[in-house]
């Protein structure tokens, strides 16, 4: 597969999430309580994304699959698009474009407060996705770039403490990026190689 096509299969496979959504709210299938089911539908995607994006590198280096690894920063800045698209849905739909309650709610819920710090996080990361930025920053663009660490705990923390009772979901997510974290660690990486 040429590299035009990952792409190309990226593209639509970042952008099927939101054709599924705006399906489901022309059709009137978001719930009982649509402005909820969206905002945390669109965030969902967002987190999803990003450890996806979290996946290339373990595939290549365990499997030898590389076609993911192609799509890594199509599928960043789409789990950044979608988190900024979550914070302007709950922005909307929630607050009714309120930005003093905005502020009060980022002093008084924390999950608001972790899930602001994460796209934040991101949002270097869009900026420099491109293959001219890689280029100006060289080397520092790595570096950079491992603030999608920080960034895919942050976010999993604001799924956790959202959560309230049902954590089932926060649990999920914390799993899967302790593994893709683990496996990162040098010693089991190196121990996994052999």
């Amino acid at each position: 597969m040429t590299l035009k096509q990952v792409k190309a299969l990226a593209w639509v496979g970042v952008l099927m999430p939101l054709v599924f959504e705006i399906g489901a709210v022309v059709t009137d299938n978001v719930g009982a309580d649509p402005a909820k089911q969206i905002v945390h539908y669109i965030g969902q995607t967002s987190i999803w994304l990003l450890l996806l994006a979290l996946l290339a590198t373990p595939l290549r280096d365990f499997l030898r699959v590389r076609l993911l690894l192609k799509a890594r920063r199509i599928i960043g800045v789409a789990a950044f698009s979608y988190g900024l698209l979550h914070l302007l849905a709950y922005s909307v739909f929630i607050l009714g474009l309120d930005w003093a309650f905005l502020a009060e709610e980022l002093s008084e819920r924390p999950y608001i407060t972790a899930g602001m710090a994460s796209l934040l996080l991101m949002l270097p990361l869009a900026i420099t996705s491109t293959d001219g930025w890689v280029h100006k920053l060289k080397q520092k663009w790595r570096r950079l770039h491992r603030l999608v660490y920080p960034a895919a705990a942050i976010g999993v923390v604001h799924v956790w403490w959202q959560a309230r009772s049902d954590i089932g979901f926060a649990l999920l997510l914390a799993a899967l990026l302790g593994v893709l974290l683990l496996l990162r660690w040098q010693p089991v990486r190196a121990w996994l190689l052999r």
